[in-house]
């Protein structure tokens, strides 16, 4: 999960370059080399996913029993629980598109703070979380993912109000503070964990499935974030809707984290509830 902070920097990088160029320019071609670029991820993508191997435990569960003629309805009749409480622990996204994303676009356009200060607080943000998210992974190996997960909602929960504030003080070096809290320091540490702790919930016959389902019914619920703070924040004159709804994300994830199972013990090929 560590490429996707390189990926966030280049990127805007590349952003704060195009940006640069005098309008003409920006406008004939400089605003189609983001979007060409992405197919050098494309690339990169597919050679990496052709490299990589099926856990043991799941090849032989392959081999001895085969695959499942109907894996959704397995999933649902087995797991369900666990998927509901993936679909709510992903609401942890919302704050990686509120803070960074919506955060950048509110300050440049509203507050009125030049892109190329807020561009570079978010590339300060994501660089910090490069190097902090492997030691988050490493922590969860030793006392658990369900400690690190529900620590990182919990402070994301919080330090986003330092954040909107910040930005709406024009206060850069407090801007500064609030990505590292927001962003470096607790979302890094649910960006972390959250594939394992996520795919550990399940038993190895549905754990794709669950994983996929339960994530991306949490991505699509997360992804309508942006478009209400939009609409509350316009309506009130205030950043506070941003802060409450952040806030409120980042809780439902970490109360639904203290449901699940401890797994970081656990051996591979008996994770999950039991198949029937």
């Amino acid at each position: 999960m560590n490429g996707i902070w390189l990926g966030y920097i280049l990127a805007s990088l590349v952003f704060i370059w195009v940006a640069s160029l005098p309008a003409e320019q920006l406008l004939s071609w400089g605003w189609r080399v983001p979007f060409w670029s992405s197919c050098l991820i494309v690339v990169v993508g597919f050679l990496v996913r052709r490299t990589l191997e099926e856990p043991e435990a799941f090849a032989q569960q392959k081999s001895n029993e085969g695959a499942s003629r109907l894996p959704v309805k397995e999933l649902v009749r087995t797991h369900g629980s666990d998927v509901v409480r993936v679909i709510f622990c992903s609401l942890l996204v919302v704050s990686s598109s509120t803070v960074p994303v919506w955060g950048l676009s509110w300050g440049v356009n509203t507050v009125g703070i030049s892109a190329s200060t807020m561009m570079w607080v978010v590339i300060f943000g994501y660089a910090v979380a490069l190097v902090l998210q492997p030691l988050f992974a490493l922590l969860s190996d030793r006392i658990g993912r369900k400690p690190v997960f529900i620590f990182g909602n919990l402070g994301g929960a919080v330090s986003c109000f330092l954040f909107f504030h910040a930005v709406a003080q024009k206060d850069v070096p407090l801007m500064m503070l609030g990505i590292f809290l927001s962003i470096s320091l607790f979302f890094s540490a649910t960006n972390a964990i959250y594939p394992v702790f996520f795919t550990e919930m399940f038993n190895v016959r549905v754990r794709f499935s669950g994983m996929a389902i339960g994530l991306q019914l949490g991505i699509v619920l997360a992804g309508f974030a942006p478009a209400l703070v939009t609409a509350w924040v316009t309506e009130a004159g205030s950043w506070l809707p941003a802060a409450w709804l952040t806030a409120a994300c980042c809780l439902v994830a970490a109360v639904s984290a203290m449901t699940a199972r401890e797994t970081f013990r656990t051996p591979l090929e008996q994770l999950g509830r039991a198949m029937d």
